[in-house]
């Protein structure tokens, strides 16, 4: 089974949201970025390990902040996003 998590990172440069991009497509059984500083992230791992991997990359960086929530499948969802990002959406029942 899968979890699905939400990230969101602030205080950061691009190149270092870069580098976490590549950290998060390495441990990641598939991610979501269509937005910024905002990922979706789908593991087989918990909560408690990711906030421990992106903690972990994330104090080497001064002022570094981030959020992550568990997401539960939901049947309402809106917003303007490319047809893509709907079409992952619904693959993984968020």
């Amino acid at each position: 089974m899968s979890n699905h998590f939400i990230l969101t990172v602030g205080n950061q440069s691009a190149g270092v949201l870069a580098l976490l991009q590549s950290m998060i497509a390495r441990d990641a059984n598939s991610w979501w970025h269509y937005m910024g500083n905002v990922w979706i992230i789908c593991a087989c791992e918990d909560i408690a390990t990711w906030n421990a991997k992106i903690s972990n990359f994330l104090r080497h960086y001064p002022n570094a902040q981030f959020f992550l929530l568990e997401l539960e499948p939901h049947k309402s969802r809106n917003g303007l996003l490319p047809k893509e990002a709907w079409d992952w959406l619904k693959e993984h029942h968020l």
